[in-house]
């Protein structure tokens, strides 16, 4: 499996498993980039719970998808 298949199917797995919600503001995410501009704080991204520059993994288990925009607010601090 290429990195990017990966990618997919990591990101088609999380969301099933979070129901298309941002793990930290729990509302709905868009999967992709359709419509004006200013709705694109609203795309899944990932996010580490540990941040990678904090020594946290790729790993599924450290891996929920977020807003953009939430993770974005986040930065690089832990997620609750």
């Amino acid at each position: 499996m290429t990195c990017v298949a990966a990618k997919v199917d990591l990101r088609n797995r999380l969301w099933k498993l979070q129901e298309g919600k941002c793990h930290l503001c729990g509302k709905i995410m868009l999967r992709e980039s359709y419509g004006p501009p200013n709705n694109h704080g609203l795309l899944a991204t990932f996010d580490h719970i540990v941040p990678r520059s904090m020594g946290g993994s790729n790993r599924q288990s450290n891996i929920k998808l977020a807003h953009r925009k939430c993770n974005c607010e986040r930065g690089n601090g832990n997620a609750p």
